[in-house]
Parts: structure tokens; sequence; C-alpha cells
């Protein structure tokens, strides 16, 4: 378990902990619990069948299996691959379209689980995500892989277990870090998730008859609900 005191590339690795250092001048535990979120985004509600159909233009998410995954030809450029994968015993039917495909062609497969978090698009009654972020575990192997956003989620912890998988998009919030194009939002979401992870509880500043009389959250608490741990 750490400290608030304790340097990070111990923990988040030395990479990691050198970017912190060199874009926020951010070095320990602490710096990097109260570098919060600027905001917080309210995409990844998850979609479910039972609900009525989301909006043309809604962002969404929603999981299933893979039942059909076809490569397409661009009418337009013959030399062009797509792929368009249909999910199982989904009502609207739902597809996905992914574009640069060498290496999906081989990793999205029927049987496959996927999340998917994309904008909704309806063509003849089907709902359309087109080349949106995805999640997938590879029925064969175990393999979790996807998009690097929703890949970076589902990595803040090294074990990559199925109730991993299956909480990575089980809240409507995501928080929103400022970054740079060094180092974005979902890699600084990894490394609190990574440090959070470890933390052993923060003492609160307040006496505990003052937090009580007031009704106020406890800095542990507080700090990491507002990263949404």
């Amino acid at each position: 378990m750490v400290s608030l005191t304790d340097r990070l590339d111990g923990i988040v690795g030395g990479k990691a902990a050198n970017l912190l250092d060199e874009v926020f001048g951010i070095r320990t535990v602490d710096g990097l619990l109260r570098h919060y979120p600027r905001s917080y985004i309210h995409g990844m509600r998850a979609w479910d069948e039972d609900e009525e159909p989301p909006e043309e233009g809604e962002h969404i998410t929603l999981a299933g299996e893979i039942e059909k995954a076809e490569v397409r030809r661009s009418s337009r450029d013959r030399r062009r691959e797509y792929m368009v994968v249909t999910l199982s015993q989904r009502r609207p039917r739902v597809t996905a379209t992914f574009f640069n495909i060498k290496l999906l062609k081989h990793g999205l497969v029927p049987g496959t689980e996927l999340r998917l978090s994309g904008e909704v698009g309806y063509f003849r009654g089907t709902m359309q995500l087109t080349h949106p972020e995805f999640l997938a575990r590879d029925p064969r192997t175990g393999r979790i892989f996807g998009s690097k956003s929703l890949k970076t989620i589902a990595d803040v912890s090294a074990d990559q277990s199925d109730e991993l998988f299956r909480s990575a998009f089980e809240r409507d919030f995501y928080p929103i870090y400022s970054a740079s194009a060094k180092l974005q939002s979902w890699d600084i979401y990894a490394c609190v998730g990574q440090v959070l992870a470890v933390l052993d509880p923060v003492a609160d500043p307040l006496p505990e008859s003052v937090v009580r009389q007031r009704g106020l959250m406890p800095e542990d608490a507080a700090l990491r609900a507002i990263h949404l741990a």
C-alpha cells in the first residue's frame, strides 16, 4: 500500500511518472490525486434493449456478442476494405462498421464479446454505429483488446479478469482531465486508477465530530469519488 507522499514512479511506472512530471510537474500520489477532473462526460450509458431505442445522433454504449462479421469492399475503391459486425439477439438489429481493419478482421469474429461506444445512426430499421470505440474479449484465448481509450480504461488493473471486463462500462460518467498531446486524459485516468487501487486510507484533516455534525464526506471517500473510483 502507498501514502499521499509516495513518489509515482514506483506505482505507475517510470515512463508515465516522467510524463506527469514533465507536463504537469506532478511527482507524488498527492499531486496526481489533486489533479482533479475538469469535467465529466455522459457518453458511456449502457443502452438496454428493454429501453426505448436511442435517438439518432445520441452517444451510447451497448454490449453484446458478435453473431456475424463480414469483410466488405468499398464501392468507390475496391482496394479498400471495411468490416461490418452484427450483434446477436438484439432488437432492433444492431451493426457496427469498422475501417482500417487489417488487425481487426482476425479478432472480431463470431462469438466475441463486445462493448461498443459511439454515435447512433439508423438505416432501414437497423441501428448502426460507425467506427465506434470498442472493447472486446477473444472467446478462444480470453485476451482483451480494443480501441486505445477504452482499452486503457480496462487496463487500469493489470488483472484482465471477467469482473474487470464486465465492469469497464458500468458507470454513466467518466472523468475528463486537463491533458496534452503527450499525456491524454485516458492516460491520466489509468494512472489515477492504479494509484487508488493501492492507496492507504487517507486521514481526514477535520475532526470526526465536525465531519459528522456538518454531514461532510470524509477526505478518503471524497478523493476517490471525485475521480469516480
